[in-house]
């Protein structure tokens, strides 16, 4: 099967077909979109209340929230293990809530770590005496 594809795919090359261009994907839900989706996924099981919330929030594709099991979650840590995704290659994924950072702290903390590099100091360091 798999020389009869690379003949295919050569005599595409050589006989000058081009395959379809791929579009970048641009569609996105809509704040309006999603209270929508809410709206009726919140009368459903919670089974399937669960897999959607997966899907849209996390960004997974289907066959990976369909192939989840709970070994591979870590709650108290907030983590998602895929042991196989699309690429062959196993992923982390952070689940649950980020930090809300504004921006002007966003980069006011970035200016302190700055500052701390320019001093010398390990930031690591600093942030544990900062925290106790």
């Amino acid at each position: 099967m798999r020389h009869q594809t690379v003949w295919i795919v050569f005599w595409r090359w050589l006989c000058g077909w081009e395959s379809k261009p791929r579009r970048p994907r641009s569609r996105y839900l809509l704040p309006e979109e999603w209270q929508r989706v809410k709206a009726v996924l919140d009368h459903q099981v919670v089974k399937v209340r669960i897999y959607f919330y997966i899907l849209v929030l996390e960004g997974s594709r289907m066959s990976e929230a369909r192939f989840m099991q709970w070994t591979h979650l870590d709650l108290t840590a907030g983590l998602w293990y895929k042991p196989m995704t699309k690429n062959g290659k196993a992923q982390t994924l952070v689940i649950g809530p980020y930090p809300e950072v504004s921006l002007l702290q966003a980069r006011q903390k970035r200016d302190e770590a700055k500052a701390v590099l320019r001093d010398g100091s390990d930031p690591a360091a600093a942030r544990k005496a900062r925290k106790t």
